[in-house]
């Protein structure tokens, strides 16, 4: 039997609502947590993690404004080869090898900040909110450590 650990009625209470961070360790999810806009940080760990998944973290961390750090890690993630079709094309182009770390920098519109999606070594990826202008320091920074 499978049991959701995020429950309709979790997803409803205060402590829910005025909650920061999240961390779901020891369990491992399929489906994305609801009501999760006011999070600041999230890590969380998916069995099988799919590019609609990772498309609809960016689309929604790109619309909050509080959103900060999100880690997403998993056991398979088959749809990699998407991740261009949906957030536009990475940073670092050409073949990509099993050590390679992807990069997307996407511009959130009406801020001065970028949205950074990594996708890493290790079945992780990143989400983080930085300045616009701080972009090229760290493309300068990935092009002298590559």
């Amino acid at each position: 039997m499978e049991m959701s650990l995020f429950s309709a009625p979790l997803a409803e209470m205060d402590i829910w609502r005025r909650a920061r961070e999240l961390t779901v360790e020891g369990f491992v999810i399929s489906g994305i947590p609801p009501n999760f806009f006011g999070f600041e940080t999230m890590q969380i760990c998916f069995d099988v993690l799919t590019a609609a998944h990772v498309f609809g973290f960016a689309t929604a961390w790109i619309n909050s404004r509080g959103f900060k750090l999100l880690q997403l890690t998993y056991r398979t993630f088959n749809e990699s080869h998407r991740l261009p079709e949906q957030l536009g094309p990475n940073f670092f182009e050409g073949p990509v090898t099993e050590n390679e770390i992807r990069s997307w920098f996407i511009p959130i519109p009406g801020t001065e900040n970028t949205l950074f999606v990594s996708l890493n070594p290790g079945n992780s990826i990143v989400m983080r909110k930085m300045l616009t202008r701080n972009v090229q320091v760290q493309i300068l920074f990935n092009q002298e450590h590559f």
